[in-house]
């Protein structure tokens, strides 16, 4: 992008169901925020029926933001499986994943196309709907990637399990989301611990409104995983 002095970087995974997108400030642009900006892309005069999907992973930014055009916003499971059969179930117009699966169900075949989803993009761009402009609106927060804890197969839902009770004796069941692992919310903003669906790992995720809030989930985290005799390193 830098050599040729590109606005817009897009890249396809090894399958063409993955999409990756760098937009004009040389920003990586995560698939749960694309999927916000790829909802201004649905025509419909009727929003406040149609629901836009995001994963358990997604940015709270992402779920706000899609609430903001209108639509309503629902968080699902992890895994483009789940995604296409959810998106079936409740006939919506788009859903997406952080990991770059971007499901279109409006005038599409409601699965993970990512060539389409260039186009949509593009389409978007060609309208002067700027992606870096968006972006540049969204409010700031502190997030971590996506970190893989190694635990076997043989113990990862067991472990999983007893993460649960710890977090009950301190959490509301409205602070929780159980859907796909526990993503819970606080006044720092919110964590995520799931066991994954292909691996021998759990997944873990936080998002806080500073570094301080970031350190702070990042910490309970950290807690929780050492209760089990698991190291979350270098977060």
């Amino acid at each position: 992008m830098k050599e040729v002095d590109a606005e817009l970087g897009i890249a396809f995974d090894g399958d063409g169901d993955r999409i990756g997108v760098i937009d004009k400030e040389r920003r990586p642009i995560a698939g749960d925020l694309l999927t916000t900006f790829l909802a201004k892309s649905i025509a419909t005069n009727d929003k406040q029926d149609q629901t836009i999907i995001l994963d358990i992973k997604s940015s709270h930014i992402a779920y706000e933001n899609i609430i903001s055009l209108g639509f309503k916003a629902e968080i699902g499971k992890t895994g483009h499986s789940n995604i296409k059969k959810r998106l079936k179930e409740i006939n919506s117009p788009l859903a997406g994943e952080m990991s770059g699966h971007i499901f279109f169900g409006d005038t599409y075949f409601g699965y993970d196309d990512a060539l389409y989803a260039a186009i949509r993009l593009l389409t978007l761009t060609a309208n002067n709907i700027e992606l870096d402009a968006f972006i540049s609106t969204l409010p700031k927060t502190f997030a971590s990637p996506e970190i893989k804890v190694f635990c076997s197969d043989k113990i990862k839902f067991l472990t999983m399990d007893n993460i649960s009770k710890n977090v009950f004796k301190k959490y509301d069941y409205d602070d929780v989301i159980t859907l796909d692992g526990l993503r819970v919310k606080n006044n720092h903003g919110w964590w995520l611990i799931r066991a994954s669906n292909t691996e021998e790992a759990l997944v873990v995720r936080f998002e806080g409104k500073s570094e301080k809030d970031k350190k702070e989930l990042s910490m309970e985290v950290k807690n929780l995983l050492k209760n089990e005799g698991l190291t979350l390193d270098n977060y």
